[in-house]
């Protein structure tokens, strides 16, 4: 299946909650669902957004010749470009250069050979983490929490920073995190429940927001997520 990331309808992409009105990381910083939706759709429009004879020019001066390129339409009837490269000159593209295309062109274009999108995905995943990083840290510092939010560090008991980092984003202890084995994490449904259920004062939805802005921010904590486990290859700018 080719690399692609779906885009959400914006009523859906908040996900998860919390309880406590005086947690450190959402005191002060709770909006309304209409103001977050607004904001999400500023965000969005005002991100990159290559396409057409742009991002054709673009993918010409990575070394993608225009024969490789076929017109196509994706399943939600967006035009994009299904690339079929000789696998010599796969060999010699920059690839990470091409995971920032693939970024900023929201997806415009895909690679026809499964194992291309492969080990494309891995330098994908690497941009995708270097933007989420940057974000949740200019987030932290717009919110003068760069000082105060909990830090995880390589080596971290996991069954007491997971409660802490909880805590501070207004959680009950085990709502959001789940240890496993003592030094692996994974997200809790419980927390995706209470965002989705959040009609009323947003603080199920900053209490995801503070989360997921912590993890991002945490290249080591990011690292101890399950899925992660056995993945000591994958890719890091």
């Amino acid at each position: 299946m080719a690399l692609r990331i779906q885009l959400l309808p914006l009523a859906l992409v908040a996900t998860v909650g919390a309880c406590g009105a005086e947690a450190p990381g959402i005191a002060n910083r709770i909006e309304t669902q209409d103001d977050r939706m607004k904001r999400q759709e500023a965000e969005f429009n005002a991100s990159p957004d290559i396409k057409g004879d742009d991002l054709r020019r673009r993918l010409n001066a990575l070394g993608i010749k225009d024969q490789w390129m076929s017109p196509a339409v994706e399943e939600h009837g967006v035009d994009i470009f299904k690339i079929r490269l000789p696998a010599l000159d796969f060999a010699r593209l920059d690839k990470r250069l091409l995971a920032k295309l693939l970024l900023d062109s929201r997806y415009r274009f895909e690679l026809a050979d499964e194992d291309q999108n492969r080990e494309l995905a891995h330098y994908h995943g690497a941009e995708l983490h270097e933007r989420q990083k940057a974000t949740a840290l200019r987030e932290l510092a717009e919110r003068r929490q760069l000082n105060s939010y909990p830090r995880y560090r390589e080596g971290m008991a996991m069954s007491a920073f997971a409660p802490r980092l909880e805590a501070w984003c207004g959680y009950e202890e085990g709502q959001a995190l789940r240890v496993i084995d003592g030094k692996w994490v994974d997200y809790q449904r419980t927390m995706v429940d209470l965002a989705v259920k959040d009609k009323s004062d947003g603080r199920a939805l900053a209490s995801f927001d503070c989360m997921k802005r912590v993890v991002d921010a945490t290249t080591e904590l990011r690292r101890r997520f399950i899925g992660n486990r056995g993945r000591e290859g994958a890719i890091d700018y």
